[in-house]
């Protein structure tokens, strides 16, 4: 099953050698955990997609109750909000 969705990524984790565990909440389906392969990867075209606190078009596929990106787009990356220590702890709270 397909679905494209818009999502912030709240939460990444460093999963076996270039994948990343996310924790995305959607504009549709609310919270939701997917895995991107190959994330970690220099020639990773959705590394810059799957940072934490970035708003992004993501093209998911589900399978047993999994959900896989497949393809991720940058929508917003917040670059502000990255740069000032005290307003990324807010934004990670």
């Amino acid at each position: 099953m397909y679905k494209t969705v818009k999502a912030l990524v709240l939460r990444q984790v460093r999963y076996k050698e270039a994948d990343r565990i996310l924790s995305l909440f959607t504009d549709s389906d609310g919270k939701m955990t997917a895995k991107a392969r190959g994330a970690l990867r220099k020639s990773s075209r959705s590394a810059a997609a799957t940072q934490q606190l970035v708003y992004a078009e993501m093209n998911l596929f589900g399978n047993r109750g999994r959900w896989t990106v497949n393809e991720a787009a940058l929508i917003e990356d917040f670059k502000g909000l990255t740069e000032d220590i005290e307003s990324y702890a807010l934004g990670c709270y």
